[in-house]
């Protein structure tokens, strides 16, 4: 059996680097942690209720986190929280293979990315 101490001490980051040919390269990506996961429901949360779903929708949660996701060789993030907008604007193609490795890395099921995809093609009501 595992102790607090292994655990403490265990390196259980994982990185993987995907291919970027329309920006001219690669990126790495990388599992989120417990807490970078939970930041990212809560805020998917909180465009699920009330007016704030209405005005909102799903839009920029996969630039998210693509923001939390996407970083260097080393495992640092490239992005600010300020570029996921922006983001949004690059080609589709591109996001969703970030998007697939990063929900892939952090363990977001499949329901949780059908849930995503089918409220980020809604249209707020």
């Amino acid at each position: 059996m595992l102790t607090r101490e292994q655990i403490q001490r265990a390196d259980d980051k994982r990185l993987e680097p995907v291919p970027c040919p329309e920006w001219g390269g690669s990126l790495y990506v990388r599992n989120l942690s417990g807490e970078e996961l939970s930041l990212w429901h809560d805020e998917m949360d909180k465009r699920k209720t009330g007016k704030q779903r209405r005005l909102a929708s799903s839009r920029g949660l996969k630039g998210r986190l693509i923001v939390l996701a996407a970083c260097d060789a080393e495992g640092r993030q490239v992005f600010s929280a300020e570029d996921a907008d922006w983001l949004e604007t690059k080609n589709a193609a591109v996001l969703n293979r970030l998007w697939e490795a990063a929900c892939k890395l952090s363990g977001l099921g499949e329901d949780e990315q059908e849930q995503i995809a089918k409220n980020s093609d809604a249209a707020p009501s």
